[in-house]
């Protein structure tokens, strides 16, 4: 075996759809890593603009880069293609139109290695690509242990912190997945994320959280989740539940745990309630049986009485307890109409109009 091969520590793996605006950042923040020993392994997923071109360039110009070039599948499958090929001991899953700290594998490489973990989180930056403002997001503090002193002691600050949610935080032992065959559901074309996350926290037997902030999240208007619309984002968010639910089956004294990851749960399934009500798309036929489809499921409603929301969903919670889907419908549409009202007197205040 050849010996770079061998000594290969760390996969970066980056699905790539449509990406031409971002990939030359994305390859600039990529091999600009301070560990030499890494895999970046960039996943075409059928893109119809240039990415396919810059990634095979990138890949001529410089033999660290691999490039796999599939039909459009979806997020899902172009990790799992990227897991398929890796060849280094752990792996990163990393977005396209990201930033990535030059310290990011050599930093979560070397605690996973000092304290033998099987994952390392590390903290993140919420950057907003409109206005450039930022958030740092993560832990306060540093944390490493079992997955029973991670399930009692760091889960629920995992997951208020936005931790525990995303792939793209993760320094992942690539033996781990290969043994519990761990990949992304592509069933679920949304949320994915946190379901992969429930199944891997069940396996993982020694994890290591750092403060260190080591990734830049953008938030984009366009691709917000009010503006991303998915039919099965219930179901994809249900079996994330039903999988949250057996990970904390696992261990005794679980009900603060049960709280945290029904409290996601419940807060992802009243979104979506915004997202089906403020739908141009949807008839309002078509919103209130969505609507009545998910306000009746009895997991859902039973959840609601184990989740801590803040007071300002009481008015949701009363209505979604009543079954008034048509009370949904107004209450979001009425309160988008106040919002806007607000922002335009806003406007006209400042611009005099």
């Amino acid at each position: 075996m050849d010996q770079r091969i061998e000594n290969l520590r760390v996969s970066m793996i980056v699905p790539v759809y449509n990406g031409e605006k971002y990939l030359p950042v994305c390859l600039k923040d990529l091999e600009a890593q301070t560990l030499s020993e890494v895999e970046i392994i960039l996943v075409d997923d059928g893109s119809t603009d240039g990415s396919p071109g810059i990634c095979d360039r990138a890949a001529l110009e410089n033999d660290r880069i691999r490039v796999i070039h599939q039909k459009n599948q979806g997020l899902s499958a172009a990790r799992n293609a990227g897991i398929r090929i890796a060849r280094g001991e752990y792996v990163v899953f990393l977005d396209v139109d990201d930033r990535f700290e030059n310290y990011l594998a050599e930093h979560a490489y070397r605690l996973a290695k000092q304290y033998d973990a099987d994952v390392v989180m590390y903290s993140f930056r919420y950057r907003d690509a409109d206005t450039g403002s930022d958030r740092d997001n993560g832990a306060s503090s540093f944390f490493v242990g079992t997955k029973e002193e991670f399930f009692h002691k760091a889960l629920t600050d995992a997951v208020r912190f936005e931790i525990f949610n995303a792939p793209w935080n993760k320094l992942i032992r690539r033996s781990l997945l290969e043994e519990w065959g761990l990949c992304f559901d592509p069933a679920y074309p949304i949320y994915e994320d946190i379901l992969f996350a429930a199944r891997l926290l069940q396996k993982a037997k020694k994890l290591v959280i750092t403060p260190k902030i080591c990734y830049s999240y953008f938030v984009r208007s366009s691709g917000s989740l009010i503006t991303k619309f998915c039919e099965s984002f219930f179901e994809s968010v249900t079996a994330y539940y039903r999988e949250a639910m057996k990970y904390c089956e696992g261990f005794e004294n679980n009900r603060r745990q049960i709280c945290s990851l029904t409290t996601l749960y419940d807060r992802l399934v009243i979104l979506h309630l915004k997202q089906i009500a403020l739908n141009g798309k949807l008839s309002e036929e078509r919103k209130k049986q969505m609507i009545e489809d998910i306000i009746r499921d009895p997991d859902f409603r039973k959840t609601l009485g184990n989740a801590s929301l803040p007071a300002r969903k009481m008015a949701i919670k009363m209505l979604i307890y009543a079954g008034n889907a048509d009370g949904i419908i107004f209450m979001y549409n009425w309160l988008e109409r106040w919002r806007n009202r607000g922002h335009a007197r806003g406007i006209a205040a400042k611009t005099g109009v």
